[in-house]
């Protein structure tokens, strides 16, 4: 897990002053974390502590990538270095994203045989770089947001897809169809084009509770559906 430095209240230079206490993270919760101390340290001291990231482990969230360019381009020295400057980014030989030269063009490619995105021979070296990296960042993120996995005591919200089918004139709903028809053999849930869904989201805890609903392209460009322009 990630590293912590445990500080005396109002240090401003993590770096350079000498920590209370040092831990490990070991699990994390949307409100709270778990936390190893390498020696003991009292609720009171630690309550008044400041305390800063000293080490970051990013586990299952790096992508690994794979760049098969010619290495006298100008764009190949530039995007390694701007790679290594994301410990996210990984030169891996079981990549998940691929940079290839096709041609006088540059493709990213996901592992899903998907063209992320293709840029022209014209483009500067160093603009080239930082659209690859800025793509593969994307990658990294969306595929954080899939995997995420948000539970908390504090909050107990139920999410109910419903499935009906809606007069295209009025919109309104006309008949009720069971989930069981939109699973496929593993029990996955698949709508279709002109599908229609309604969302049924329950508050059964004590506290208000919030949420947004992220539409995660194929190409990892996300759009968010809820709340609308104007919405809170």
């Amino acid at each position: 897990g990630s590293t912590l430095g445990f500080f005396p209240p109002e240090t401003r230079a993590p770096k350079t002053a000498t920590p209370l206490a040092i831990g490990t993270v070991k699990s994390v919760r949307p409100f709270e974390a778990t936390i190893f101390l390498e020696k003991e340290l009292s609720q009171a001291v630690a309550t008044g502590t400041w305390v800063f990231l000293l080490e970051q482990n990013f586990g299952d969230l790096r992508v690994g990538v794979q760049v098969k360019l010619v290495e006298t381009q100008p764009v190949f020295s530039i995007l390694k270095e701007k790679m290594a400057s994301f410990p996210v980014i990984q030169v891996s030989e079981t990549p998940e994203v691929w940079v290839i030269q096709n041609g006088a063009e540059t493709q990213i490619w996901s592992g899903n045989d998907f063209l992320l995105e293709t840029i022209g021979q014209n483009t500067a070296p160093n603009l080239a770089a930082t659209r690859i990296v800025q793509r593969i960042l994307k990658f990294a993120q969306a595929k954080f947001l899939r995997q995420m996995e948000c539970t908390s005591t504090l909050f107990k919200v139920d999410l109910e897809l419903v499935a009906v089918k809606m007069d295209a004139r009025t919109l309104k709903e006309t008949e009720r169809v069971p989930l069981e028809k939109k699973r496929d053999a593993s029990g996955n849930l698949h709508f279709q084009d002109g599908d229609v869904f309604k969302m049924r989201i329950t508050n059964r805890g004590e506290k208000s509770a919030y949420f947004t609903v992220l539409d995660i392209q194929p190409d990892n460009e996300m759009n968010v559906l809820v709340p609308d322009v104007g919405e809170t």
